[in-house]
């Protein structure tokens, strides 16, 4: 997705347009603040399967995800949709 789908121009236009767009490292182990909120990773060295606490809650799952996943939120940081894997130009499209 990050070579094909979010470089084309209309995902690129939408997104800027109507999103505020973040890609965020699932093993990450640096400290986040969201929504009032610190999230840390468990970890303190970037370890495959081992994801971020923020991770965790967005994907609802406590046991290893499917990468890559899509998360959109509406401007209160609700959940409006949630995808488990690879989405097509088109798809993504659709969804936004």
């Amino acid at each position: 997705m990050l070579n094909e789908t979010f470089p084309d121009k209309n995902v690129t236009e939408v997104l800027n347009s109507k999103y505020y767009a973040v890609k965020f490292d699932a093993e990450s182990i640096d400290s986040v603040f969201f929504d009032g909120v610190y999230y840390t990773n468990q970890v303190t060295s970037k370890t495959t399967g081992k994801n971020h606490a923020l991770a965790n809650i967005f994907t609802g799952q406590q046991n290893p995800a499917i990468f890559p996943v899509t998360i959109i939120l509406n401007k209160d940081f609700k959940m409006v949709n949630r995808k488990f894997n690879y989405l097509s130009t088109k798809q993504l499209l659709k969804i936004l």
